[in-house]
């Protein structure tokens, strides 16, 4: 599947479909014109190999590693709600794993650019477990702690780590990892230099 077919197939209700593409013809366009807060360039390149990546199924793996309050989450936020926006006639799952805060600023994060003035009413929230969706697709938010039970989900389009440094390498590979096979889903983890 590729970008110009995920395009065609979207339908809004109020915006006239020329202006479709040009604001889904890529994440940084969409984070200036739908989200209105523009991508530094150092968050844009990442953001477009990992996009490569997922409409390839090229089932890539990237490490995101950006000093402290620099903007890694934000992009990823902004990846989120391009992708929501991209699949939510396909539908699929995109799995957020995170522990402690983070999980809890992943799903703030994410709501709070929801909020936008495009979906603005029209996503969703699900609990047990955490899901935030627009139509069929849906972000599943999933401790990373390994007392916590997370398996059974599938990662239809692309798996997220947060602060991957912390999280039990093991872990991942165990419960997690398998959560991308049936789909080849692109992997990123998140994280920062202890």
């Amino acid at each position: 599947m590729n970008l110009s077919s995920l395009v065609a197939a979207f339908r809004p209700g109020a915006l006239v479909s020329v202006q479709v593409p040009r604001m889904l013809a890529d994440v940084p366009r969409f984070s200036e014109i739908v989200l209105r807060m523009p991508l530094r360039r150092y968050q844009r390149e990442p953001l477009r190999a990992i996009m490569q990546s997922i409409l390839k199924r090229q089932g890539l793996e990237f490490l995101l590693v950006f000093p402290r309050q620099s903007g890694k989450n934000e992009a990823v936020a902004h990846l989120l709600v391009y992708l929501l926006n991209l699949y939510r006639r396909w539908g699929g799952n995109i799995i957020y794993g995170a522990t402690g805060t983070g999980l809890g600023l992943g799903i703030e994060r994410l709501e709070a650019r929801l909020d936008n003035a495009w979906n603005l009413g029209q996503w969703t929230r699900k609990a047990r477990p955490d899901r935030r969706g627009l139509d069929d697709a849906q972000v599943v938010f999933l401790s990373t702690n390994p007392t916590a039970t997370a398996r059974g989900q599938t990662a239809h389009h692309l798996l997220i780590i947060d602060e991957a440094q912390d999280a039990s390498s093991s872990h991942i590979e165990a419960v997690f990892s398998p959560m991308r096979a049936a789909y080849n889903a692109t992997a990123v983890y998140i994280g920062t230099v202890k």
